[in-house]
C-alpha cells in the first residue's frame, strides 16, 4: 500500500538565509528575516512564522556564553540528524561539518559570531533554506520594516550574491544592483549575510564586484526601512492588466489579491502574473493565489519528506534519494483548494527573473503546468525546499528543511530553477548610480513580449491535447489538508 498520509502543506516555504544549491539566494526577493536589515527568502526570509506544535516548550534565557551555546548546538544537532530532508544529502555527516567550525564557535562573544560559525557549517550541506537565526533576527521575521541596507543575500564561495534590493533603501541608493557580489565587508572576507547587521545609523564599507569582475568600496549607513510593498493591479489597455505579487511572506493580503483577481475577472482576458523579484513565503498564501487561476482539487506538485522517501524504499526497494521518482510512485500530491469565489478564465503569463525564488518557483510552475500559462523572463533561483521555524534556547530560531517538492510534469525545483518560455534579459542600467524606479509599462520589456505572446496564443487553433488541469487529474485524488 503506498504512503497516502503525506502531509500536503507544511508551515513555511520561504527563501530566508538561502545556501547555495543551485545558485541559491535569500528569498529572494524580499527581506531577509536574518536581522540583517537583508532583504529577504527567501529568502528572505521574510515570512509570516507559524510554529509547530513540537517546538521546544518556553524556557528561561540564558545569558549568551558556553552554556547558552551548547544547549543551541544539542538541539540544531537533534533537528538536523532527526528531522531535516533534502533528497541526496547526508544529514549524519553533520558532526563533521560543525566540528570544523568548533574553534570559531568557542571563540564567539557575540550572537552574531556565533550564528555565523553555525551557518558556515550548514553551507557545506550545499542546499537552500536551512540556517540559524540569532535572537535578533527571529524577533524580526514577521515584521515590515527592519534596519539594515536592504538587500537580500545569497552566500556562495566567491562571496554574498545580490539577489534583490528594497527600493529607496541604502544599498539602492548607493548604486548596488542585483547580481554584484559582495566580497568583503569592513574589508573582511563575509562569513554570511548576518555580517552585514548593525544598528541604525552605523555604517559599513562594502567591496562590491560587478559581473565585468571590477571591484569598488561602497559606504552604506544602516537605516530603517520598509519591506512591505502593496500588490497592485495595472491596465494596460481594457482587456489586458498586470497583476504585481511583491511577496508571498508577511505584507501578503489574501483580501487584496481576492479583490485585484476579482477586477481583472470582470474584464481582463490576458493577465500577466508579475513574480520578478518575489522571494516566497508560506505555502498557505501560495496556494490561497494558485487557487484564482488552477481548478479546486488539481494536483499540481508533490511533497517528497523524510516519511515518504523511506516508505517509497521499503515498498519498492528504489532509491530513497530520487525525489522525481518518489513523486512519480506517490499518490498523495499537493493540490489546489477551493477557497476563493473568483478563479481568472482568461488567458495568462507570468513574469519570472532570478529573483523569482521558491513559492514563486511553483506558482510559476503550476501554472505553466496546469492551465497553460507562458512564462516570461529568466531563469528562476532553483532554491524550493519546504521548511519550518524551530524555536531554540535563548530565542534562536532554526529554519530547516522538511521535503523537497517536485512539479506535476516532474521538475525537481531544488536547484533546478524554472525556465521560461520566452527569454528576456533584464534591461542594464548605470552602475554606480541610485537603482531607478521600474521602467513604464510601455518601456518594460518582459511586459510587452508577454502581451505579444498571451495575443500570439489567443490567435492559435485550438491545441489536441487536453490541458493539464483535465478532470483526470482531479478526480479519485485523496484530501490531504489536514
Amino acid at each position: 500500500m503506498r504512503f497516502r498520509n503525506q502531509l500536503q502543506i507544511l508551515p513555511l516555504l520561504l527563501l530566508a538565509s538561502l545556501w547555495p544549491s543551485a545558485f541559491a539566494l535569500q528569498p529572494a526577493n524580499e527581506p531577509n528575516s536574518n536581522g540583517t536589515g537583508i532583504a529577504p527568502p527567501p529568502p528572505r526570509a521574510d515570512a509570516p512564522s507559524r510554529t509547530r506544535g513540537d517546538q521546544q516548550p518556553p524556557q528561561p534565557d540564558l545569558p549568551f556564553g558556553p552554556e547558552l551555546k551548547a544547549a543551541v548546538l544539542k538541539e540544531i544537532s537533534n533537528i538536523v540528524q532527526g528531522r531535516a530532508f533534502s533528497a541526496g544529502v547526508d544529514f549524519k555527516t553533520w558532526p563533521d561539518k560543525i566540528a570544523k567550525q568548533q574553534e570559531k564557535i568557542d571563540n564567539a562573544t557575540t550572537e552574531q559570531a556565533f550564528t555565523s560559525a553555525v551557518n558556515q557549517a550548514f553551507r557545506e550541506f550545499g542546499i537552500s533554506h536551512m540556517s540559524l537565526q540569532s535572537p535578533r533576527a527571529a524577533a524580526q521575521r514577521t515584521k515590515t520594516t527592519m534596519v539594515g541596507i536592504g538587500v537580500s543575500l545569497a552566500p556562495q564561495e566567491d562571496g554574498l550574491h545580490v539577489m534583490s534590493i528594497v527600493p529607496d533603501a541604502p544599498a539602492a541608493n548607493a548604486g548596488i544592483q542585483i547580481g554584484d557580489v559582495i566580497t568583503k565587508i569592513d574589508g573582511e572576507k563575509p562569513e554570511g549575510p548576518e555580517s552585514l547587521r548593525g544598528d541604525e545609523g552605523t555604517s559599513v564599507t562594502v567591496t562590491v564586484k560587478n559581473s565585468e569582475g571590477t571591484e569598488r568600496d561602497v559606504v552604506i549607513t544602516r537605516k530603517e526601512f520598509s519591506i512591505a510593498k502593496t500588490d497592485t493591479l495595472t491596465w494596460i489597455d481594457e482587456e489586458t492588466a498586470i497583476l504585481k505579487v511583491h511577496t508571498f511572506a508577511a505584507g501578503y493580503s489574501k483580501r487584496r489579491i481576492s479583490d485585484l483577481v476579482k477586477e481583472a475577472s470582470a474584464k481582463a482576458k490576458y493577465l500577466i502574473l508579475d513574480l520578478r523579484n518575489n522571494g516566497g513565503g508560506s505555502v498557505d498564501n501560495l496556494n490561497q493565489l494558485l487557487s484564482h487561476f488552477i481548478p479546486a482539487g488539481t494536483a499540481m506538485g508533490t511533497n517528497v519528506g523524510r516519511p515518504l522517501a523511506s516508505k517509497y524504499q521499503q515498498e519498492t526497494g528504489g532509491d530513497s534519494t530520487d525525489a522525481v521518482a518518489i513523486a512519480k510512485w506517490a499518490e498523495s500530491k499537493v493540490r489546489t483548494r477551493s477557497r476563493v469565489d473568483t478563479r481568472f478564465e482568461g488567458k495568462v503569463a507570468v513574469l519570472i527573473n532570478r529573483g523569482s525564488a521558491s513559492a514563486s518557483e511553483i506558482a510559476a510552475a503550476a501554472l505553466r503546468d496546469c492551465v497553460d500559462a507562458k512564462i516570461i523572463g529568466s531563469p528562476t533561483a532553483g532554491a524550493v525546499l519546504v521548511s519550518t521555524f524551530v524555536k531554540l534556547p535563548g530565542r534562536y530560531a532554526m529554519q530547516v528543511p522538511l521535503s523537497e517538492y517536485v512539479t506535476i510534469k516532474g521538475q525537481r525545483l531544488e536547484g533546478n530553477p524554472v525556465k521560461p518560455d520566452v527569454e528576456v534579459a533584464s534591461a542594464p542600467r548605470v552602475r554606480g548610480q541610485p537603482l531607478p524606479p521600474s521602467p513604464p509599462i510601455n518601456q518594460d520589456v518582459a511586459i510587452l513580449k508577454a502581451v505579444e505572446v498571451l495575443h500570439a496564443v489567443a490567435a492559435a487553433p485550438p491545441a489536441d491535447n487536453p490541458p493539464a488541469d483535465d478532470q483526470a487529474q482531479r478526480d479519485d485524488a485523496p484530501d490531504n489538508r489536514k
